[in-house]
């Protein structure tokens, strides 16, 4: 499941997201979002653009309520 979860979420699989640890049963997972120009929201500061930062923090959630199990799929936001 760790390999495939996040290339069935297309907005992640297009964001790049990275899924590090995926833990079945206990719901404990991590994501790395890599920095790429492109996503940077503030240009004078360079920082990463507030969506991309909401949509790891939903898309994380989302992994974590997986991997706990006994879940059917959900939107989430």
């Amino acid at each position: 499941m760790k390999a495939r979860y996040l290339e069935v979420v297309p907005h992640a699989k297009k964001l790049g997201m990275i899924m590090e640890r995926y833990e079945p049963g206990t719901g404990e997972c991590t994501i790395r979002q890599p920095f790429r120009e492109e996503l940077i929201g503030d240009p004078v500061r360079r920082v990463v653009h507030g969506g991309v930062i909401t949509t790891l923090l939903d898309t994380l959630g989302g992994s974590c309520v997986a991997a706990r199990g006994g879940v059917m799929p959900q939107a989430t936001l």
